[in-house]
């Protein structure tokens, strides 16, 4: 049965130091992460929930991160790993759902909301610290993050047959169905976060892309490149032209 912590699992003892994802952001900002590297962001994450959360098997987590930014792969693989709910959603502020844990990057939506952990993150790759006021009672991502374990204990072993995902179109996934088909074995594959892909698809894709073996390149600039640039980046990351 293939999870996603089955999947970084795999990752990491057929190649650790192998670029997994790469990023490319606003302002030309590109981010590198080997299975390693992904795995270490994913294990302090999933403590931090553990830690200061007590989060566990059916928690919710409220991901609100920019569409297709890396650091939400990260939130999104340390919610699954220890077996709690990742929670998608386009509602307005005042319409957000209930959840136990709230991760987002804007400090008005961790101001208002009524989780009991409230996670506020800074989408720049060099932050060390919220560039803004703080909200009370509001953990600082980019100060904080780095100073959780970088070993993993999970209390109780992940139930696959649970929700795992879930969108206010009232669409659902498992943990046992949460990974799509996989690509041809080993393949580069490039998403484009700027075009009409949807922000489940984002998460779920480099499921199916690394259970195959291969690796992603995601591009998430918040506005449309031009396909001249797209074609640069295809070929200097060595994406499978058939992809």
């Amino acid at each position: 049965m293939t999870t996603p912590r089955d999947i970084l699992r795999a990752l990491l003892a057929d190649n650790p130091t192998r670029p997994r994802l790469t990023w490319y952001g606003p302002a030309d900002e590109r981010i590198e992460l080997s299975a390693r590297v992904l795995d270490n962001w994913v294990t302090k994450a999933a403590n931090l929930l553990l830690e200061e959360g007590d989060v566990t098997t059916g928690d919710t987590v409220l991901l609100d991160l920019p569409r297709g930014h890396w650091r939400g792969v990260y939130w999104s693989l340390a919610t699954w790993t220890i077996g709690a709910t990742l929670v998608l959603t386009e509602a307005e502020i005042d319409a957000l759902p209930a959840t136990d844990v709230l991760i987002t990057h804007r400090a008005e939506v961790a101001e208002r909301s009524t989780a009991p952990l409230r996670i506020l993150v800074t989408p720049a790759a060099l932050a060390r610290r919220y560039p803004g006021a703080m909200p009370i009672d509001v953990l600082d991502e980019a100060a904080d993050l780095s100073t959780y374990g970088d070993l993993l204990i999970v209390p109780t072993p992940t139930e696959s047959h649970r929700i795992a995902l879930t969108c206010d179109d009232g669409t659902s996934w498992t943990g046992e169905d949460l990974v799509p088909a996989a690509p041809a074995a080993g393949v580069r594959v490039h998403l484009d976060a700027d075009t009409e892909v949807s922000a489940t698809a984002l998460l779920r894709a480099p499921l199916g892309i690394w259970a195959g073996g291969g690796s992603v390149v995601l591009t998430a600039t918040g506005s449309p490149l031009p396909a001249s640039r797209i074609a640069m980046i295809r070929h200097a990351e060595g994406v499978d032209p058939a992809q």
